[in-house]
C-alpha cells in the first residue's frame, strides 16, 4: 500500500508566513519603544531653543541664529523673543526687508515700542517709508522722542534741481536744411540747448497720505523750419518757455499697498519775434494712476496714464517691478515697461518702451544709480519720476548716471548726474507727430545737479 506524500511546500510556506509575522511584530515593538527617544533627540525643547538662540544672539552668530530659529518655527516653536532675535539678526546684517515680518510677528506677541521702533527703521531703510508713516502713530513711548518727532513732521522733503542740456547740432543743421521737402507743409525743429530748474516739496496729509508737488521751468533755444505753400521760413535761436506742474498723491490704505493718482499740467509758449509775427501757446494735461504692492524682497505695480501732447492723444499702460536682493537700499534693480498708444489725424501708432535702473551703494555716504530708457519715443509720461517728455523731436536711448552723496547727519543729499541720448529731428506733415520725413539724428549731453533735504 502506497504512502500519501506529505505537503512539504505548504508547510514551508506556512513557516515563512509565521516567521514574517513575528519579525514584523518585533520591528513594530522596537519602533514603538525607541521612536519617542529618537524624536526627543532630534527635536529640541522650548527651553533648549530659548537657551541656544539666546547664546547665539549674545555671541553675534547671526547665520547660525537664523538657521536655529527657522528649525524651531518648523517644529512649531514660536514666541516673542525668538522673533525678536531673528529680526535683529536680519537688522544687524542690513537685510531690513527680511526683518520686517519677524518684527511684525513679535508685535503680535507683545505690542511694545522697542519692537515698533526697529520695525519703523526697517520700513524706511527697506524703501517702504509710507508704511513707516502709518505705523508711527502707534509709537507713544517717551524713550523715542526723536523718532516720534520725525514721523510727526508735516513737511517731509524739500528739493531743488538744475539741468543743462547741450545738443551736438553743428553738423546736422545743414543736412536738415538741405533735406527739407517744400511740398509738405509742416514744421521741423532742432534743439541747440535748454535749461531746466525744478523744485519739489513733499508733505503729509494725516498718517496715510503723502502729497508731492513738483514745479519745473524749462527754457529752450532751438532752430525751427516752417514750410508753407512750398516756402521755407527758417527761425534761428527761437525761444521756448515751458512751465510744468506734477502733483502726486500717495495713499496707503493698508500695509504694503499704495494707490498713487497724479496729474501733470504743462503750459508752453513761444513769444513773437522778428521772424515769428505771432506768439504761440499750448497747454495739455496728463492723468495717471498706479497701484503698488510691497512684498518681502520685491515691489510690483501696474499703472495707466491718459493725456494729450503736441496734438497727439495718448494712452499708456505700465507694469513695474523692483527687486531688493539684499533686502535694503544698498542694491536694487527696477524695470518699468510701458505699452503706449498714440493717435493723431486719424492715424494710430503703438510701441513698447522700457526703462531699466540699477542702484547700489559705493560706501556709507555714496550711492550710484545707472538707468536707461529705450528705444525711441516722442511723448512719454514717466509715472515713477513724474516727468513728462513732450518734444516733437523723438528721444532715443536715454542713458543716465546719477550720484547721491549724503551729508554726515544723513539729512541732506547732494545729487550729480550725467546723461547722454540721441534726438531724432523730423519734418512733421501738418504738425502731425505720427507723420515725419527728413529724419536726422544728433547726440545730446545733459548735466544735472541738485540738493535734497530730509526734514
Amino acid at each position: 500500500m502506497m504512502r500519501k506524500p506529505s505537503n512539504n511546500k505548504s508547510l514551508f510556506a506556512f513557516t515563512i508566513k509565521v516567521n514574517h509575522v513575528k519579525t514584523c511584530g518585533l520591528l513594530l515593538f522596537l519602533w514603538c519603544f525607541t521612536a519617542p527617544q529618537l524624536m526627543s533627540q532630534s527635536t529640541k525643547s522650548f527651553a533648549e531653543i530659548d537657551s541656544s538662540t539666546y547664546a547665539l544672539y549674545m555671541n553675534g552668530e547671526w547665520s547660525e541664529l537664523l538657521s536655529e530659529g527657522r528649525s524651531a518655527m518648523a517644529s512649531g516653536i514660536d514666541y516673542y523673543y525668538l522673533r525678536m532675535r531673528m529680526a535683529y539678526a536680519y537688522f544687524i546684517t542690513n537685510n531690513y526687508r527680511a526683518a520686517i515680518p519677524h518684527y511684525e510677528k513679535a508685535l503680535q506677541f507683545n505690542n511694545n515700542d522697542i519692537a515698533l521702533s526697529y520695525l519703523l527703521q526697517c520700513y524706511e531703510y527697506g524703501g517702504r517709508y509710507n508704511d513707516a508713516l502709518i505705523r508711527s502713530k502707534h509709537l507713544n513711548h517717551s524713550q523715542y522722542p526723536a523718532l516720534k518727532k520725525k514721523y510727526n513732521r508735516g513737511v517731509v522733503t524739500l528739493a531743488l534741481f538744475y539741468t543743462y542740456n547741450q545738443g551736438q547740432t553743428n553738423t546736422v543743421k545743414t543736412n536738415i536744411s538741405d533735406g527739407l521737402i517744400p511740398t509738405i507743409d509742416g514744421l521741423q525743429k532742432i534743439t541747440n540747448y535748454f535749461h531746466t530748474t525744478s523744485g519739489l516739496i513733499s508733505h503729509r496729509i494725516g498718517k496715510t497720505m503723502l502729497l508731492n508737488h513738483t514745479l519745473n521751468y524749462l527754457y529752450k533755444n532751438e532752430d525751427a523750419f516752417w514750410l508753407d505753400n512750398q516756402s521755407v521760413y527758417e527761425i534761428i535761436g527761437q525761444s521756448v518757455h515751458q512751465w510744468n506742474y506734477n502733483g502726486q498723491l500717495q495713499f496707503t490704505p493698508f500695509k504694503g499697498t499704495r494707490i498713487i493718482p497724479s496729474i501733470n499740467y504743462t503750459q508752453l509758449s513761444i513769444p513773437s519775434s522778428n521772424q515769428l509775427s505771432n506768439s504761440y501757446t499750448e497747454s495739455y494735461t496728463f492723468y495717471s494712476a498706479k497701484i503698488q504692492q510691497d512684498l518681502k524682497m520685491i515691489q510690483l505695480g501696474i499703472s495707466y496714464a491718459y493725456g494729450q501732447a503736441n496734438g497727439a492723444q495718448q494712452e499708456q499702460y505700465g507694469g513695474h517691478f523692483t527687486w531688493y536682493p539684499k533686502g535694503n537700499l544698498n542694491l536694487y534693480y527696477s524695470l518699468d515697461g510701458y505699452y503706449q498708444k498714440q493717435s493723431a489725424e486719424n492715424q494710430e501708432e503703438s510701441k513698447f518702451i522700457h526703462k531699466h535702473l540699477l542702484g547700489f551703494k559705493v560706501n556709507k555716504s555714496w550711492w550710484i544709480e545707472a538707468s536707461g530708457l529705450f528705444p525711441n519715443f516722442g511723448n512719454l509720461y514717466d509715472i515713477n519720476d513724474g516727468v513728462l517728455y513732450n518734444s516733437i523731436e523723438q528721444s532715443q536711448n536715454i542713458l543716465n548716471l546719477r550720484n547721491y552723496i549724503l551729508s554726515k547727519d544723513m539729512n541732506t543729499t547732494y545729487v550729480l548726474s550725467l546723461g547722454y541720448f540721441t534726438s531724432i529731428s523730423g519734418q512733421l506733415k501738418n504738425l502731425n507727430m505720427l507723420q515725419q520725413y527728413n529724419q536726422h539724428t544728433y547726440t545730446n549731453l545733459m548735466f544735472s545737479g541738485g540738493i535734497i533735504w530730509k526734514l
